[in-house]
């Protein structure tokens, strides 16, 4: 396989090895859909296409294959892990349990800090709506970038980093499969406006209503996305 990053590879000292560099474009390519799901990857073609050699494109696909990004199967190589309607349930499962209970201890703990920082990521998603990006790679990547940061956001009280990286390992792992809605279908009006009642209800400490809001926002991204997983699904 040919592969050209968006991104140049960053600068060395933006990261503490080779590998760490390496796998950061591999896995922003796989979870934003630049590599589809089944895809083969060939180290030669991955290093010529990165301008980093072989050594940590290696390291760095070991590296994902331990985050469930990749699967290595001996003479066959590596390859991008398949897409399925099972996986993305499974996903999607695990996200609310664990976003759910993240979002009721931040709500018990969270201080004036973490007011602001909600009111602060839901300016950045509504100024996103506002004046979207016509360029459709780099509206996908807005969008993911504050989008990411109005879930942090809501989270981030919790006081637990380990809770917040498995929430983050959860999100990316639902990142590769929404890559395949937002290709063909962003609605910016309506993401801002259920994200802002989720805001509201998490502002209010209305313990109930914020989760059931966010059980049934993740429910529904399940719902929306299924189809072109299935679609992705059957192709490979």
């Amino acid at each position: 396989m040919s592969y050209e990053p968006r991104k140049s590879p960053p600068a060395e000292s933006a990261f503490a090895t080779h590998t760490e560099a390496a796998a950061r474009l591999l896995s922003d390519a796989i979870l934003s859909g630049d590599i589809a799901p089944g895809t083969r990857l060939n180290i030669r073609a991955l290093s010529e296409g990165t301008g980093l050699g072989p050594t940590p494109i290696r390291e760095a696909l070991a590296n994902l294959a331990g985050r469930g990004l990749v699967t290595f199967a001996g003479q066959r190589g590596f390859r991008v892990v398949p897409v399925s309607p099972q996986d993305l349930q499974s996903i999607m499962t695990a996200r609310t349990v664990v976003e759910q209970g993240a979002l009721a201890l931040s709500m018990d703990r969270g201080t004036e800090d973490w007011e602001v920082e909600i009111v602060a990521s839901l300016h950045r998603l509504k100024m996103f709506t506002d004046n979207p990006p016509t360029d459709i790679d780099k509206r996908i990547d807005t969008f993911e970038r504050v989008h990411w940061r109005f879930h942090l956001s809501l989270i981030g009280a919790c006081g637990s980093d380990h809770l917040i990286a498995i929430y983050q390992d959860l999100y990316e792992q639902t990142r590769r499969y929404r890559s395949l809605m937002l290709k063909t279908d962003v609605d910016p009006d309506q993401a801002y406006e259920k994200h802002s009642l989720l805001a509201q209800f998490c502002l209010s400490r209305d313990k109930r209503r914020a989760l059931e809001m966010l059980s049934g926002h993740n429910n529904m991204l399940l719902s929306t996305i299924y189809g072109p997983v299935a679609e992705a699904a059957e192709k490979v």
